[in-house]
């Protein structure tokens, strides 16, 4: 939950500034933006890799059950992976104007959400069609 707003803070720390006219953070910033967007596709792929192993478990999970967080999680991880989304959104929105890539980090919380959910969240077992 910490690398969310970690990430957050290095995400304004480069876009703000830009966004607020200091073009020679511009490279950096972009830079910066697509190195999350990376790293979220990293983070989405250990995700789905986790829960489809835990799938093969016969537990029943679906992409949105693994990629937003049910009320079955604890009110502290909702609060810290909404609120990074939330922070990270804000941040995107103010500054997609001058840096266009900032458009592409919100995706890195919603990684981490489905990250926590396929490592924690307690999911049901898959009913089985019974044949007829």
């Amino acid at each position: 939950m910490a690398w969310a707003w970690v990430a957050n803070l290095l995400f304004a720390a480069t876009s703000i500034p830009v966004a607020l006219g200091v073009t020679g953070l511009e490279p950096i910033a972009a830079g910066i933006c697509v190195a999350l967007l990376l790293l979220s596709i990293a983070v989405w792929g250990w995700a789905f890799f986790k829960s489809l192993a835990r799938t093969t478990r016969d537990e029943d999970i679906s992409v949105g059950d693994l990629f937003l967080l049910r009320t079955t999680a604890p009110k502290p991880v909702r609060w810290n992976l909404y609120g990074a989304l939330v922070v990270c959104l804000a941040v995107a929105a103010a500054t997609a104007v001058e840096n266009p890539a900032a458009t592409l980090v919100p995706l890195l919380p919603l990684s981490y959400m489905g990250l926590w959910n396929a490592r924690y969240q307690k999911y049901p077992k898959r009913r089985v069609a019974r044949r007829r």
